[in-house]
């Protein structure tokens, strides 16, 4: 008998020495704010000490503060899955503190090179990073209210092996010194609706070139649906007269629904966004001429 206890007596003393050295050596690592990792980026190049942008949240009420953070492939927007369990468990004091505070927002910065190509749908790469890691915020349970993103581009980055470490930075803000808290919603979506978002490109297409003003677009779309909770958005894919109105009213809802998962991919959210088809029914232009015909074959995005 007195061989068992110190048999389990001894299995007990191993688990708490290797629980205590995982802690010590392992999750220290992870959660030190500013740590340098030493990178090589070849087995022939000299390492080079790079100071990774940490998960630290820091303000009156919360401190958490972890070396690891979200990396993103270059020239991508969409972050690099699997992360460390550590951010996890960040969120998770996170969203205990937002709902404690609810007066306070996160600023997510998000950040790119301006060497980058911007993939995105989003102004810039790095305001479409901000936004990467605030739907997985709102999809961990906070609020979309209390979030608030932006984006900026810059010279030089943490680099290696086409991998953009660490780009995003967090901060708090209270909704009465944000700016933003303070838009009037209602006639941003008048705005919106007098001049919307209209998309012309076939739904063959894998990608889209976008003007500046259409990205803007995008942007003040993604910011109402985050705000104005209930809202939703539709998208109504239009086609010119030529050849059976059927055939056409099913071409608009394909190119409506293409219009659908090409926002989804770029980060709004799909159950907000309804789709339907005029087809033919509703031309800008004169079906007579190629430029008028082209006109009318249109994807507009509209806020309901």
């Amino acid at each position: 008998m007195s061989k068992k206890l110190a048999y389990l007596f001894g299995i007990l003393i191993t688990i708490l020495f290797g629980t205590y050295f995982h802690w010590k050596y392992c999750c220290s690592v992870c959660c030190v704010s500013n740590e340098v990792i030493i990178i090589a980026t070849s087995e022939n190049e000299t390492p080079q000490a790079i100071v990774l942008n940490g998960f630290n949240l820091n303000a009156e009420g919360i401190d958490f503060n972890c070396a690891e953070n979200f990396n993103f492939k270059k020239d991508e927007f969409n972050k690099v899955v699997p992360f460390k369990d550590s951010i996890l468990f960040g969120i998770l004091k996170l969203k205990d503190y937002l709902y404690k505070f609810p007066d306070q927002k996160i600023v997510i910065s998000g950040f790119a090179m301006n060497s980058e190509t911007n993939s995105s749908a989003f102004p810039n790469l790095g305001l479409a990073r901000a936004n990467d890691v605030k739907n997985l915020l709102v999809e961990k349970g906070i609020s979309p209210g209390q979030i608030k993103i932006q984006g900026e581009l810059v010279v030089d980055l943490n680099e290696s092996r086409k991998m953009i470490l660490g780009p995003i930075d967090y901060s708090f803000v209270s909704k009465m010194e944000d700016e933003g808290s303070n838009i009037n919603w209602e006639l941003l979506k008048t705005t919106l609706n007098q001049d919307p978002l209209q998309l012309n490109f076939n739904s063959g297409a894998s990608s889209i070139d976008l003007t500046e003003d259409q990205r803007a677009k995008i942007a003040d779309i993604s910011n109402y649906l985050d705000n104005v909770e209930g809202s939703t958005i539709l998208i109504v894919g239009h086609t010119d007269n030529e050849g059976d109105r059927s055939e056409n009213t099913a071409l608009g809802l394909e190119r409506a629904e293409f219009a659908k998962n090409y926002l989804a991919r770029n980060g709004v959210n799909p159950a907000r966004i309804d789709v339907d088809s005029k087809g033919p029914d509703e031309p800008i232009a004169s079906n007579k001429t190629l430029d008028g015909r082209s006109k009318n074959r249109r994807t507009v995005v509209s806020i309901k």
